[in-house]
């Protein structure tokens, strides 16, 4: 089980131009069964994901692909 703690680089209006594709890629790690929760911080400067994987190198893979991580 892993715990992501994320943490915004740049300003929210910026964030928010990529949170629908970002909804869409958590939504995929629910499908493959690789989180079980997630929600954003509060005050919103990240999110955290908690994950059942037990393999780090799948979930950095996938985690990499999170349009958050490549905008």
């Amino acid at each position: 089980m892993f715990i992501i703690i994320t943490s915004y680089l740049k300003e929210l209006p910026q964030v928010d131009e990529h949170l629908e594709a970002h909804r869409a890629h958590l939504a995929l790690g629910y499908q493959k069964n690789y989180f079980f929760c997630s929600g954003p911080k509060n005050p919103r400067t990240g999110g955290i994901i908690l994950s059942q994987l037990q393999d780090k190198d799948i979930l950095e893979c996938f985690l990499a692909l999170d349009p958050f991580c490549i905008e």
